[in-house]
């Protein structure tokens, strides 16, 4: 919990903005829990009437986190001063706790959190006064200054009690323009001097700027993917930002950092004189590729689509794949399966493929399932991407003809195949704990249990492990997997398959209880891995094409990948094409040049209903740049 407690002469109506990372379970002025607040997550903003003295704010910040910020702000028309409860004049915080804590790794057996500790439960009305506190004083502590700061550009740009908008003179406008003369940014007396800078498409580098400047002028820069009709998507829990402190007189910066985004703010502060801004730039930092593969038709929006595939898995090939150039740019092994495929007929490009795939056993020091991001210090298994791997290590392998690359990777997917199996339970079913995902959509897929989607996965990984064995050399030591794969999915038409609804069961939760959630998803992949057979095949494959209302239809574009992948064995090329223009005509009627993580149909990962998508440019959802090749134009490897 943090305090801060302030102290004016006179009353005061003070706004603040309370966002704990991850969560929080709320905030107490004075021993009251503050229940009206307006603004739209992840921004809440409380409006207090308070009386001159002292007053006791606690915030609540009790969360699961692997390395997020909090932000704490206060805007008030009279003067006050914040003041640490625990005495240290250096940081106005405090601590209280910390009452429990746990490292929960999904992989593993391990204990939730508590937070039934009887001082957690009675401190916020329990300690309404500093004085109060005095009764908890034994889990009062000084608040680490390294950990505080004041310096916040991102709740600079975010938080502002007044943006006027002005238009662009020619003076300034030269500082974006190719031009000898420098844009010319004036001094405002209340107020500091903002440009937004439209890159005109999204792009991943390095930023730089050459400026003439008094001593100590600040320049703030900070990007985003998406602003649209005065709605900003801050880029919450990434401050994807920089502050540049400067010297007297011309000077030169570029960022060491690489950022992904598509409007810059950049923003004088504390100038006394005009900044002469020369040029400002970003160096585009992707990983080398020449652009071997094209895609024409007489559709503008294909052809649209195409392109912003095509730029997007540009974006997200640094030294390996990464899911995006904004947030994580993690190599997370599951996306890369999708984004190798699609690499291969934009770009033709394969060390990049080798090097991913050989990154991912190097994790097996952590644990046998191989880590869902390598390399990494969070430690989760994610099994469907450990099973894409495997799709992909076979799918390069044909791709290539690299027999050399088969024989040295087949033990190490004959190695995670095996512990994979340990997890088969009695019923014979893959039960395990893990972050048991597949799309961001409210399908069922509880990460302790029997998951659906993940036996299915699991059949089709060893299925297709006897065809990397074979380019290695071993196909005899693949024989045990495909007659596992063949158990398993007698076992998933035996148990998951629910005769009345006439579709496949999303799982059975850890204490047995059977799911009564029915998905486009778990139908999809039943279809894909070959599984459903027969009469049930039939079924699914009318699915495909007239998905019943009441399934939970796909939620990201990464799933959408599968679904085309099932329609092209079903030979429905045409409502392939006809899902691509509705959905990735949405993101290019929003002026997208990339492709978006989502589809903006569900709340899951998104804090807030006005976000489109989280991610504006995510690889694992380039699926055209594939498609309308391979299934479309019918452009295949050779065998």
């Amino acid at each position: 919990m943090w305090r801060r407690s302030s102290r004016s002469r006179q009353a005061a109506s003070s706004r603040s903005d309370s966002r704990p990372a991850y969560g929080g379970s709320g905030v107490w002025v004075d021993g009251v829990l503050q229940t009206e607040w307006t603004g739209v997550q992840p921004e809440r903003y409380y409006s207090l009437n308070l009386a001159a003295g002292e007053h006791l704010v606690l915030v609540d910040i009790t969360s699961s986190d692997h390395g997020g910020s909090s932000h704490f702000a206060i805007d008030s028309e009279a003067a006050f001063t914040l003041r640490s409860p625990a005495g240290d004049k250096g940081v106005p915080l405090a601590t209280i706790g910390t009452f429990d804590q746990s490292e929960y790794i999904d992989h593993r057996p391990g204990r939730r959190m508590q937070t039934d500790h009887p001082d957690y439960r009675a401190l916020p009305e329990a300690a309404p006064t500093a004085a109060a506190l005095e009764a908890f004083a034994s889990w009062v502590k000084p608040f680490e200054p390294s950990l505080y700061t004041e310096e916040n550009v991102f709740g600079s740009n975010v938080w502002r009690t007044l943006a006027e908008r002005r238009a662009v003179p020619r003076s300034v406008l030269n500082a974006i323009l190719p031009v000898p003369e420098p844009g010319v940014l004036p001094v405002f007396e209340d107020g500091d001097c903002e440009l937004v800078i439209d890159l005109g498409a999204e792009r991943s580098g390095f930023i730089g700027f050459e400026l003439e400047a008094p001593a100590g002028t600040i320049i703030d820069a900070y990007g985003v993917e998406y602003m649209r009709e005065g709605y900003t998507q801050h880029t919450y829990g990434l401050d994807n930002t920089f502050r540049y402190i400067c010297r007297e007189g011309r000077q030169s910066y570029v960022s060491p950092v690489r950022r992904g985004f598509r409007y810059l703010f950049l923003t004088v502060r504390g100038n006394t004189a005009p900044v002469k801004l020369h040029e400002i730039y970003i160096r585009q930092s992707t990983y080398p590729v020449a652009e071997q593969g094209s895609f024409r038709c007489s559709d503008a929006l294909l052809n649209a689509t195409w392109e912003i595939s095509r730029h997007t898995t540009r974006l997200c090939m640094e030294d390996t794949f990464v899911d995006c150039p904004s947030y994580e740019q993690v190599f997370w092994v599951g996306d890369s399966r999708n984004e190798a495929l699609v690499n291969y007929y934009v770009f033709g490009e394969t060390e990049i493929v080798e090097r991913c795939l050989n990154l991912v056993p190097g994790s097996a020091d952590e644990t046998p399932l191989y880590l869902d991001q390598v390399p990494s210090a969070w430690s989760s298994v994610i099994p469907n991407w450990t099973f894409f791997w495997i799709l992909a290590c076979r799918e390069y392998a044909a791709h290539t003809g690299n027999e050399a690359f088969a024989a040295r990777i087949w033990p190490e997917v004959k190695h995670t195949l095996t512990h994979y199996l340990e997890h088969i339970d009695d019923s014979g079913l893959l039960n395990m704990a893990g972050w048991n995902l597949l799309d961001w959509a409210p399908i069922d897929q509880p990460n302790e249990g029997i998951v659906t989607h993940q036996n299915l996965f699991l059949v089709k990984a060893l299925r297709d492990s006897r065809a990397l064995a074979a380019a290695a050399g071993a196909t005899e030591e693949a024989d045990a997997f495909a007659a596992r794969a063949d158990l398993l999915a007698e076992t998933i038409n035996a148990v998951l398959w629910d005769e009345e609804k006439r579709a496949y069961i999303d799982c059975i939760h850890a204490d047995g209880r059977r799911s009564d959630v029915y998905s486009m998803q778990t139908q999809v992949v039943a279809y894909l891995c070959g599984v459903a057979q027969g009469e049930r095949e039939a079924v699914i494959e009318g699915y495909l094409s007239s998905p019943p209302p009441a399934f939970v239809q796909i939620g990201s574009p990464f799933m959408s990948f599968f679904y085309y992948e099932a329609l092209e064995k079903a030979g429905r090329q045409t409502l392939m094409l006809d899902d691509i223009r509705r959905n990735y005509g949405q993101m290019l009627r929003y002026d997208a040049t990339t492709c978006w993580e989502m589809y903006p149909n569900f709340a899951e990962n998104r804090s807030n209903p006005d976000m489109l998508t989280r991610s504006h440019c995510h690889a694992w959802s380039a699926a055209p740049g594939y498609f309308l090749g391979s299934s479309i134009l019918g452009v295949k490897r050779g065998s």
